[in-house]
């Protein structure tokens, strides 16, 4: 194995190691470069284990050499440590497909896999800055996207808020048109006010009642209005309290 070396990817350092003559990296450090959880490089393996050809795309490290990786504070259980080469990352991560996850690949192929090219410190320096560049331009990006739909949100609350005022204002409208139309709420037409009572009159009775009606308001100083009629053009309405006065006593002739 090589001396102690670290190389940083992206925003998270790992230790160069080096095993049977090739760089190798463990599944916990897969997890951490990808910001994946604990274990997820690991499920995947054991997924796909009968793709994975043993000294080719990993190594199972023997316990016996615990020491030597101790090196790199990497711990070897007793049962031995899987170790991944370069092929065998490619494959695994296959399921990685969002844009970290590529910039992972890309970063560990040339910095960390492909140690035939090392790159100098000041292709090193653009390079980190590159990917922070494009981190912080795509965190904007999904800034501005919520703040879109925060936009959007507060003005489709706007329009249902505008859309309710305008029902309701439509609704005082028609209520004022019809008290217009048809006489103040605590006036009715004689045949209005005997249908809601439940004594219903004929024609003529009505009339009968009208004028007794309009004798009483004229004597008592209340108003008559005057609302629209299909038959007779106009008629007039009653306060309540005369129609109710003018039933009781007609109802009492009636039945003597």
């Amino acid at each position: 194995m090589a001396d102690s070396k670290s190389v940083t990817i992206v925003d998270t350092t790992i230790p160069i190691v080096e095993y049977m003559g090739q760089r190798v990296v463990t599944l916990d450090v897969i997890d951490n470069l990808h910001h994946r959880p604990p274990g997820t490089a690991k499920r995947n393996f054991t997924e796909n284990k009968e793709r994975f050809q043993e000294g080719k795309h990993f190594y199972l490290v023997d316990y016996s050499k615990k020491n030597e990786f101790r090196t790199f504070e990497i711990e070897i259980p007793p049962r031995g440590l899987t170790v991944i080469t370069e092929r065998g990352y490619s494959m695994l991560v296959k399921s990685f497909n969002d844009d970290f996850a590529w910039d992972i690949q890309e970063q560990l192929s040339d910095s960390y896999f492909d140690n035939n090219k090392p790159m100098t410190t000041a292709e090193f320096l653009v390079q980190q800055a590159n990917l922070i560049l494009e981190h912080d331009q795509r965190i904007k990006r999904i800034e501005q996207q919520q703040r879109d739909t925060q936009i959007a949100i507060a003005e489709t609350k706007i329009e249902v808020m505008e859309a309710k005022s305008q029902a309701v204002e439509a609704f005082k409208a028609a209520s004022a048109a019809l008290q217009h139309k048809f006489g103040r709420p605590d006036h009715y037409t004689v045949m209005a006010y005997s249908k809601m009572v439940g004594s219903p009159l004929d024609l003529n009775l009505a009339k009968v009642y009208g004028a007794k009606a309009a004798q009483l308001s004229k004597q008592r100083d209340v108003p008559i209005i005057k609302v629209p009629d299909e038959r007779f053009g106009s008629v007039g309405s009653y306060h309540e309290d005369i129609l109710k006065e003018v039933f009781e006593q007609l109802s009492k002739d009636v039945e003597l």
